[in-house]
């Protein structure tokens, strides 16, 4: 059940992102699993985590993500020495009853926050974990270490905030362009508030 579950996870990525590329696919398992550890001490696709350059990486997302499954294609293109393109396009639908609407909730936060940013981005907020750096290269990090400390917590959060603000402020311009001159709600005040703070 959790490899079917994984898989359909990878494919709900797939079909929300068509763009995505391998190293954001496996930041979309880690990103979900990691949220779920520290909101209900386990994780949701039962992965296993080693130590790689890029940060932490699923184990088995990256196996199966390599290349063409029966329920993708993996087109596999070398840019230069140091990079390969992957590109994936799914040949099954997701099936999305495997997850609750939370689940997907989840799903949908963490793949705003991939589009949002460059996959260089993506890897240096992972790089700033003690799961990560506590780790030599290819090491299994254990489950535990996904609890993060407060003080990492607040970071990765900030991170998150930061991104739901410049959507919020986006938002807010649209509505106005189409002629809604509405107060802006206070919930977009802090945020807005907590994402200059950061920069």
């Amino acid at each position: 059940m959790e490899r079917v579950k994984r898989l359909n996870a990878l494919l709900y990525a797939m079909e929300e992102y068509p763009d995505i590329g391998r190293t954001k696919l496996m930041k979309f398992v880690f990103f979900t699993d990691l949220i779920h550890y520290n909101n209900y001490g386990n994780t949701l696709l039962d992965d296993e985590y080693i130590r790689m350059k890029a940060g932490p990486v699923p184990a088995h997302a990256f196996e199966v993500s390599g290349a063409t499954q029966p329920q993708y294609d993996v087109c596999v293109e070398q840019i230069d020495e140091e990079r390969t393109k992957y590109t994936y396009h799914p040949k099954q639908q997701c099936n999305r009853s495997l997850f609750s609407d939370e689940e997907r909730e989840l799903f949908d936060k963490i793949i705003r926050l991939l589009k949002a940013y460059h996959t260089e981005e993506i890897s240096e907020i992972t790089h700033r974990m003690a799961l990560w750096k506590n780790h030599g290269k290819m090491d299994q990090i254990p489950i535990e270490e996904f609890e993060l400390s407060d003080y990492e917590m607040d970071e990765f959060c900030s991170f998150i905030d930061y991104q739901e603000a410049i959507e919020c402020v986006c938002q807010l311009e649209m509505n106005m362009d189409d002629g809604y001159e509405d107060r802006v709600p206070e919930y977009i005040h802090e945020l807005q508030m907590a994402a200059l703070k950061e920069e």
